[in-house]
């Protein structure tokens, strides 16, 4: 990971536990870029943002294109 790159992390059955952040990026584009490797939809994706939860969703929530925009530096935790 470059430090002078600002970048998501993910927690979960991810390939990539970081992704770089840019202007726009998405939890949905985040975790796609991520390459989710979960048999199933998960149960729950949390978004923290300086330590609190900014975003909490259902894996079929995202299907039904609810989505949020992320920030640099937030955490997206995926639980199955």
């Amino acid at each position: 990971m470059d430090p002078q790159h600002p970048v998501v992390f993910l927690q979960g059955p991810v390939q990539s536990p970081y992704v770089p952040w840019e202007e726009g990026l998405t939890l949905t584009r985040a975790i796609a870029t991520a390459v989710y490797t979960g048999f199933m939809n998960p149960m729950v994706i949390r978004v923290f943002r300086h330590g609190q939860i900014v975003g909490d969703f259902k894996g079929i929530d995202l299907l039904k294109h609810e989505d949020m925009a992320l920030e640099a530096g937030d955490m997206v935790v995926i639980i199955e």
